[in-house]
C-alpha cells in the first residue's frame, strides 16, 4: 500500500506520520496530496490489522514539514481518513 514514515502512540491514540522536506514548510504541505494521504490511510490499516493489539486504538495522521536548516513544523490531525 505504501509506507509509514513515523508511527507514534500516545496515552490511547495510534499516530501515523508523514515526514516532508522541502525548500519551504508550505511546498512540503502542498506535497502529501489526497492520492498520498489515500495510501498512507491504506498502509495504516494494513499495519494495523496485522498488529491486532492496535485495533482499539485511536487513529490520528500528522505531518511533520521540514525546512532547512531546521525549521520543522508539526501538524495534529493533518487529514482525517
Amino acid at each position: 500500500f505504501g509506507e509509514i514514515d513515523l508511527v507514534a502512540i500516545k496515552d490511547n491514540t495510534l499516530v501515523f506520520v508523514e515526514v516532508k522536506k522541502r525548500r519551504s514548510t508550505q511546498i512540503a504541505r502542498y506535497a502529501i496530496q489526497p492520492k498520498q494521504q489515500k495510501r498512507i490511510v491504506n498502509a495504516a490499516k494494513l499495519f494495523i490489522h496485522q498488529n491486532k493489539s492496535f485495533q482499539n486504538h485511536n487513529i490520528r495522521f500528522d505531518a511533520v514539514l521540514i525546512k532547512l536548516p531546521f525549521s520543522i513544523v508539526h501538524i495534529k490531525n493533518a487529514w482525517q481518513e
